[in-house]
């Protein structure tokens, strides 16, 4: 027998079921750095999972044979990974329940130092995943130890979950249907990743998730059909300079795109602002929901949350201000099926960019692009004529030591001849303060604190007597 046919027999199984052969060449490595998959690594990645053999690390590029299963957990971790790319062709990764696929930093200790290594320029294409994909580096998410100690060392915090957290991750036509879990997790400090001409769908918490201090990241051309049971299908959690651009969103009832700062939550604080982002070109598409829930919402929690306090007494992030602070962001060029552009896009800041957004009024609409037909964004014309308006927001402060609940909440009226009405309410002692037709309005709420509710600079704010911002509203 000659050494060719001897490699043609290489991989048969137990089974006697081909898993694969040397002989037919399916690696395609696509980065210089990075080494073909041994026939063995790429027949232990095809073999059946086992309650012994569920994951399967790899370091190593490979194209798989097309309509393969693979049951075993993926992992791509540390500094050896970089440069790996894996082609699916087509195949499927299952792990429903669980992450299917895992790009990870790696520990390693120096010194009795604890130090991270991360993967780059990892190339994932062409796969059917079953389960969640996270990327991440010194934690899972924001809550993890390592991270929260790093964001109480110093205020240098964000560069450092950085820099040790994978960086520049391209998924390429990709299918992600995750059931129970979080579809993709981008973990703090992860930068860089790009999702393109791919698609979410299944049944999840959320469809995205960027956490804390990751940023960089791009979503372009994507389908994202998740159904959701209570919350958005795309989180923005103290990440910046995101481009989300040319997807589709659909199965939108509890809320689309949310841009917010997850302040304290498990003592971490976060150092960073969900600032600088760009969502642009996409399409919001309502079938039957009526509901409020908007498609895009910039600064949707501003301290809104019990545990903001966990984080307290440092000088930096989260720890001084509990509010989103989601500003300079950018949202333009999106098309909302049926819905009104004022109602679906709101966004709590002034310095946010939010112009020339559509509503689509054509039924034809089933896929990203330019759609045939649109009606332009309301222009308000000159003169005393304004369109009428009703909104509230508020800060709940939680339950105190007497197990009474106290917050404080602003209402804001306008009517269609311009003239404003504002009232704040303090709930823990009862003080309100009535509508006024005014631009400003004050009680005395719980333990002596002055509430303030004012319009000015084209923004409805309520304040506290320390000078906190409570929540705001962009006019």
């Amino acid at each position: 027998m000659n050494k060719n046919k001897k490699l043609c027999m290489i991989g048969f199984a137990v089974t006697g079921g081909v898993l694969f052969t040397a002989f037919q060449n399916f690696t395609d490595v696509t980065n210089p750095g990075a080494k073909a998959c041994s026939v063995a690594k790429v027949n232990e990645l095809l073999e059946p999972a086992t309650d012994t053999k569920w994951i399967v690390k790899l370091n190593c590029s490979t194209k798989l044979p097309a309509a393969q299963q693979i049951t075993k957990q993926i992992i791509y971790e540390g500094k050896a990974a970089s440069g790996a790319t894996l082609d699916c062709a087509g195949s499927t990764i299952y792990k429903a329940g669980a992450d299917a696929l895992v790009i990870r930093s790696k520990v390693v200790m120096k010194d009795n130092v604890k130090t991270w290594e991360r993967p780059e320029n990892v190339t994932v294409k062409n796969c059917n995943i079953q389960g969640g994909v996270r990327i991440y580096g010194m934690a899972k998410n924001g809550e993890g130890l390592d991270l929260r100690e790093s964001s109480r060392q110093d205020a240098n915090h964000s560069k450092r979950a950085k820099d040790n957290a994978p960086k520049n991750i391209m998924l390429h036509k990709i299918k992600i249907a995750s059931e129970g879990r979080i579809a993709l997790y981008i973990s703090p400090g992860v930068t860089f990743v790009t999702l393109q001409n791919s698609s979410i769908s299944g049944n999840s918490p959320l469809a995205v998730y960027l956490d804390a201090e990751s940023a960089n990241n791009s979503f372009l051309n994507n389908s994202i059909n998740t159904v959701t049971e209570k919350r958005e299908l795309f989180a923005i959690d103290g990440s910046a300079n995101n481009i989300i651009q040319g997807n589709k969103f659909s199965s939108l009832s509890n809320g689309g795109i949310y841009v917010y700062r997850n302040c304290g939550e498990g003592g971490t604080i976060r150092h960073q602002t969900p600032s600088g982002n760009k969502i642009q070109d996409n399409i919001f598409y309502y079938n039957k929901y009526k509901g409020g829930n908007p498609s895009i919402l910039l600064g949707s929690r501003n301290g809104n949350r019990k545990y903001c306090d966990l984080d307290n007494g440092f000088p930096w992030g989260s720890s001084v201000n509990d509010g989103d602070y989601a500003r300079n962001n950018i949202v333009t060029g999106n098309k909302i099926y049926v819905r009104s552009v004022n109602d679906m896009i709101v966004s709590n800041h002034s310095s946010n960019q939010v112009n020339t957004n559509y509503t689509v009024t054509a039924a034809t609409v089933n896929s990203v692009g330019a759609p045939p037909v649109v009606t332009k964004p309301i222009v308000t014309s000159p003169g005393n004529s304004c369109q009428a308006i009703s909104k509230s927001c508020g800060y709940d402060m939680g339950l105190y030591r007497d197990g009474q609940r106290g917050g404080v909440k602003g209402y804001l009226k306008r009517d269609n001849k311009c003239n404003y009405s504002v009232r704040v309410t303090a709930s823990k002692n009862g003080a309100d303060s009535g509508f006024i037709n005014a631009k400003s309005v004050q009680v005395v709420g719980d333990r002596g604190y002055r509430y303030t509710a004012k319009i000015a600079n084209n923004e409805f704010v309520v304040t506290s007597s320390a000078g906190q911002e409570v929540c705001q509203i962009n006019l």
